[in-house]
């Protein structure tokens, strides 16, 4: 140690001070040296401890990195290594990886440790980049045939049936088809119309004539209706289909003559007297 003599007067005595000068040396290896009197002090860099600073203190003593992180001390200092969705020197900042939108196809995005997508129907994988194939579960019905699309599907039905899935027979009977009151019967693309008497055609349209077979007889005039018809019969002549050969008079004139004996009916004396009558 380097020293130096200080003397001074007091009350006619000289008092002697040696003064030592300690961090001439520079004693503190990896630190700052501060005088004292009889000696010194170190003020050690980060890192370094010890009388003289000469000892690397283990900074990962005291887990500095956060969140999983891994220390690796070194002279002065630590560096962590952090787990996937931190960062910082101490591992504290948890990245917000939703932050350049890395969910496709509207997928939503879910920060975490590191991040999740929660995918719309129709798509899968760690992004929403994956195309589900839903025609593999044949999800068409009613022999549809099953065409994927870019997150979906479509079915092409066969004719008859709707819906998403063709799962829906269509009801042919509404609005109902069949005329003149006649009941329809929904079927596999099409309908059957069971029709009121008096009425044919697929859709009951047509009033049958039933004039056609000509049922009245004997020259008479035949109308048609609902179902029916009706004879207008000619002059002597009845009946519904005037059938019926209705007695004029010349036909009574002979059958009252008829009962006559020969005698008279030649003689005629008698006639006039009967026309009379």
């Amino acid at each position: 140690h380097c020293g130096f003599l200080n003397a001074s007067k007091s009350q006619n005595r000289i008092i002697v001070f040696y003064t030592t000068i300690s961090c001439l040396s520079s004693p503190c290896i990896h630190g700052h040296c501060e005088d004292k009197v009889n000696g010194y002090n170190c003020l050690c860099d980060s890192g370094w401890t010890g009388k003289n600073c000469e000892i690397n203190s283990n900074e990962c003593e005291s887990n500095p990195c956060m969140n999983g992180g891994t220390c690796k001390d070194m002279i002065s200092g630590y560096i962590c290594t952090c787990r996937g969705g931190f960062t910082g020197p101490n591992c504290k900042t948890n990245i917000n990886e939703c932050a350049s939108n890395p969910c496709l196809n509207q997928g939503f995005c879910i920060d975490d440790v590191s991040f999740s997508c929660a995918c719309p129907e129709g798509w899968q994988g760690q992004t929403c980049d994956v195309d589900i194939k839903e025609c593999v579960k044949n999800p068409c019905r009613n022999g549809a045939t099953c065409q994927n699309t870019l997150g979906s599907y479509r079915c092409n039905c066969k004719p008859g049936f709707s819906g998403r899935n063709c799962e829906t027979d269509i009801d042919d009977c509404k609005p109902n088809p069949c005329s003149n009151g006649g009941v329809c019967k929904d079927e596999v693309n099409g309908f059957f119309c069971t029709c009121l008497p008096g009425f044919r055609g697929t859709k009951c349209e047509e009033d049958i004539n039933e004039c056609e077979s000509n049922p009245c007889k004997n020259g008479a005039n035949c109308t048609d209706c609902v179902n029916s018809y009706t004879c207008t019969c000619p002059s002597g002549f009845s009946g519904i289909h005037c059938e019926i050969n209705t007695p004029d008079c010349t036909e009574r004139y002979e059958t009252t003559l008829t009962g006559l004996s020969p005698g008279l009916k030649d003689s005629g004396s008698l006639l006039p007297s009967i026309v009379d009558s």
